[in-house]
């Protein structure tokens, strides 16, 4: 294995791990949601990973809501797109960190 693909194996593990961060916005809102914000990559090259991800949360939040939610109270998913870039992913997550009342990016 040649220096350049274990460059592009680190890089892409990198984006990986960051692109998956989930942020739980645990306060409970107050109509009865929980709200979760999750950066995954939904473009550039970890795209088709950040895909299935998306589609994993999508499905579990579904599940999840059509059980009742949490203690009775529903999951709302908010999704940044971190572009598999690192830096992206790191304003994504402070854009999550900082979100009160979300009215954008809302996915359920």
């Amino acid at each position: 294995m040649n220096t350049k693909t274990k460059i592009g194996i680190g890089i892409i593990i990198i984006i990986i791990l960051l692109g998956i961060s989930v942020i739980f916005i645990a306060q409970p809102q107050e109509q009865g949601i929980f709200t979760i914000g999750a950066i995954v990559p939904l473009t550039g090259p970890a795209a088709d990973t950040g895909e299935q991800i998306r589609n994993g949360l999508l499905l579990a939040v579904e599940e999840i809501n059509q059980k009742d939610g949490i203690a009775g109270k529903q999951i709302s998913l908010f999704l940044e797109d971190s572009q598999s870039k690192p830096q992206i992913g790191v304003t994504a997550f402070q854009s999550l960190a900082e979100l009160k009342n979300p009215c954008s990016g809302h996915f359920s």
